[in-house]
């Protein structure tokens, strides 16, 4: 058995050398023409007499590989003193590829002596104006960004990491995950193909020394970026900003329609899957609405065109939002806003509370102003949900048109309402009646005076103090006496 073994490691060996170490140079070359060609080239060091074949096998990702034999395919170009073995693949329109797919390729090269040079590579299906792409995915692929490298301000895996988390609860929350490709470019880099000076699409590419122009095939490009969400990058804020909103509204948009759920209720969806503090906001809530009335819902059912009202309408639409979740839990809310673009949100509210959705804005003002809206304010969609009593809704017993608490004049630098403070009231003081007999009254004896203790030494003290001083003045003879005597 050891034997067997051995020979068969001996004749591995003996393959790999043949396929590698072979007695002639060679060389290969590969230049994407994007996004319609690949040229292959093989040279081969050799007179064309001693060449025999050279076999090409081009595996795309999808479909059937593709073998092209020459010189019985294709024939070979010859020089002095080498052969080359040249194949333009021009791509099928039916072959779906897309951008970042791998083609693998293998050339096999043999000469007349049966020698073999064995040859595998691969490369990237992308823009070849770039010259390097960046590409972060989650491990489903669902969620991919690509973009260039060396874009100013542009961090791939930062942008990834950010929206990750946002991806993942969508997914948790709707049961579903739809893929979202991100394409980003600079504003510096056209998008597809160039342009000449009379606007015809052309692709330029360099092949050896020769820089070569031809028509770009502007459908495959448009083929390749419909899989995608093509966009410039603006700076990290603000193309966050608006690619949250593409997640939620991706995610919502099964369970919603055109005209349902109204506008404040998808604008205060988006913003609750933006994990922002909002601790600020109900303050500002309040103060404006001491200078305004708040929006009735059906002028929250549209966008106000007026800036400043703009304002109130989305921080009204947060705060009830807010409102809801914290009155009959966050599961019910949610449910609630998957289901409000099948039903009018006056049915969905109904279902949620039981009760009409003329009550809605009166218990919510109440609430605003209450220790339970500046905690729900504090809340993350990210963080644990926990259980939630089955609420059941009760209207505000003061349902007024006027916005709570009324200001008596509108200045333009509203300050907050100055809260009641708590006064700790001592208890009520109480009469004990005195017994029949009333209190008696008993003679304390005084404490005995401490003796004196006399300053100095007395008593055993002294005994001690005279046998240490008499102690050392014999110590002291007793040295004297020896000192003389040594002398």
């Amino acid at each position: 058995m050891k034997r067997l073994l051995l020979l068969l490691c001996l004749w591995v060996a003996w393959v790999v050398r043949a396929q590698t170490d072979v007695p002639f140079a060679y060389d290969t070359l590969t230049q994407l023409v994007f996004p319609h060609a690949i040229i292959f080239e093989a040279s081969v060091a050799l007179p064309g007499a001693e060449v025999a074949r050279a076999v090409l096998t081009i595996a795309p990702p999808v479909g059937a590989p593709l073998v092209v034999d020459m010189p019985r395919d294709v024939p070979f170009a010859f020089a002095k003193e080498y052969v080359v073995a040249n194949y333009r693949w021009n791509i099928p329109s039916s072959l779906p590829l897309a951008l970042g797919d791998t083609i693998a390729y293998t050339w096999q090269l043999v000469t007349v002596r049966d020698e073999v040079a064995l040859v595998e590579g691969e490369l990237v299906y992308q823009d070849e104006r770039v010259p390097a792409w960046e590409r972060v995915a989650n491990d489903d692929q669902t969620l991919t960004l690509t973009a260039p490298q060396g874009i100013d301000g542009l961090d791939v895996a930062r942008l990834h990491a950010a929206l990750l988390p946002i991806y993942d609860r969508l997914a948790a929350e709707t049961g579903a995950r739809p893929a979202l490709r991100w394409l980003l470019y600079s504003e510096q880099l056209p998008l597809g193909c160039n342009r000449d000076a009379d606007g015809v699409a052309i692709v330029t590419y360099r092949f050896k020394a020769d820089e070569i122009t031809e028509r770009c095939d502007e459908a495959r490009i448009n083929r390749l970026f419909a899989d995608y969400r093509v966009e410039v990058f603006n700076g990290e804020t603000a193309w966050l900003d608006a690619a949250m909103n593409t997640l939620v509204t991706t995610f919502y948009a099964p369970f919603w329609n055109d005209d349902a759920p109204p506008a404040w209720l998808r604008a205060a969806t988006i913003q609750l899957y933006k994990p922002y503090p909002r601790y600020d906001q109900p303050d500002l809530l309040r103060q404006m609405l001491r200078v305004q009335h708040p929006l009735t819902l059906a002028q929250m059912a549209t966008v106000p065109d007026d800036p400043q009202q703009r304002v109130l309408w989305q921080a009204q639409a947060e705060s009830l939002l807010l409102y809801l979740m914290d009155k009959f839990g966050v599961p019910a809310a949610l449910k609630t806003l998957r289901e409000a673009g099948s039903v009018p949100f006056e049915a969905a509210f109904a279902r949620l509370s039981g009760a009409d959705a003329s009550a809605l804005l009166p218990s919510w003002q109440s609430w605003l102003y209450s220790a339970r809206a500046a905690q729900a304010y504090g809340y993350s969609i990210y963080q644990p949900v926990t259980a939630t009593p089955t609420a059941t809704f009760t209207p505000s017993p003061t349902a007024t048109a006027s916005p709570l608490p009324p200001s008596p004049t509108a200045t333009d630098d509203a300050t907050a309402t100055p809260r009641p403070t708590r006064t700790r009231i001592p208890p009520t003081a109480t009469v004990t009646p005195l017994p029949p007999s009333g209190f008696t009254v008993r003679a304390t004896p005084l404490p005995e005076p401490a003796v004196p203790v006399p300053l100095g030494i007395t008593g055993d003290n002294a005994v001690l103090f005279a046998g240490g001083i008499l102690g050392v003045v014999l110590l002291f003879l007793l040295g004297v006496w020896l000192w003389r005597r040594n002398r």
